[in-house]
């Protein structure tokens, strides 16, 4: 994996990966094969998975890796994450961290957020990490009126896009002001901001992490609020 050093903190947790639903399509049709070499008729179904049930049980004992394959029918990524968020029945996760972005555009969305947005399938979430977002901006943007928001305490936004405007966002929006913690490491905020927000983030008591501010190379037109926009990079570049 590239940049491995950004994963620190997983390095003492078992990898646990979420099926997706063509992996369970190809595990169906294997267990549908060995059981007509043995004479058996093929399943309609895959049996339970106790690796599965025993992670979900302690869902902050393993790293969980949503892994698309980039070949065959398979499902978008709001259906997978929709999935793990929903399907995977996980209402004691006080705990989740989204790594979104991709060197090529093809990074999360907001709309590929609402139910996590939603809040209601995590009810027990205190902290909560989009991290390498391909537009921080956008996703500052949907949190900002996300019920979500509203429990956290610690929210990681850290090696993604966040420019001026996503940061103007977050001093403004009162959903961000009950935060203990806010991590924005790797950003791309302008001097002024970056002092603005580490001030303010002081007056309010939240513990806010501003390092590595990252100048672009180049910068947009002027969108309809009047920010030149900076051609950003998340830190995390896949392949």
């Amino acid at each position: 994996m590239p940049n491995l050093d950004h994963l620190r903190e997983f390095a003492g947790l078992r990898t646990f990966d979420l099926p997706s639903r063509e992996l369970l399509a190809t595990r169906l049709q294997r267990a549908g094969l060995e059981a007509e070499e043995r004479g058996r008729a093929r399943p309609d179904a895959l049996p339970p998975d106790e690796a599965f049930i025993a992670a979900k049980a302690g869902p902050g004992a393993v790293a969980w890796r949503l892994q698309l394959m980039p070949f065959g029918d398979e499902e978008d990524f709001r259906t997978y994450l929709t999935r793990f968020i929903v399907a995977s029945d996980l209402p004691m996760l006080e705990h989740l961290e989204l790594y979104l972005g991709s060197g090529d555009g093809d990074g999360a969305f907001p709309e590929d957020l609402a139910p996590l947005a939603a809040g209601s399938a995590v009810p027990a979430l205190t902290s909560l990490g989009l991290r390498n977002g391909q537009d921080t901006d956008a996703l500052v943007g949907m949190l900002a009126d996300a019920p979500v928001t509203r429990r956290l305490s610690v929210l990681d936004l850290s090696l993604g896009t966040l420019t001026d405007k996503g940061a103007q966002i977050l001093l403004d929006a009162p959903a961000f002001r009950g935060l203990d913690r806010l991590d924005l490491h790797h950003h791309y905020m302008t001097e002024e901001m970056t002092e603005l927000v580490r001030r303010r983030c002081t007056e309010t008591g939240t513990a806010v992490d501003v390092s590595g501010r990252q100048e672009p190379e180049e910068y947009e037109e002027p969108d309809e609020d009047g920010y030149e926009a900076p051609w950003c990079e998340p830190a995390i570049l896949h392949p």
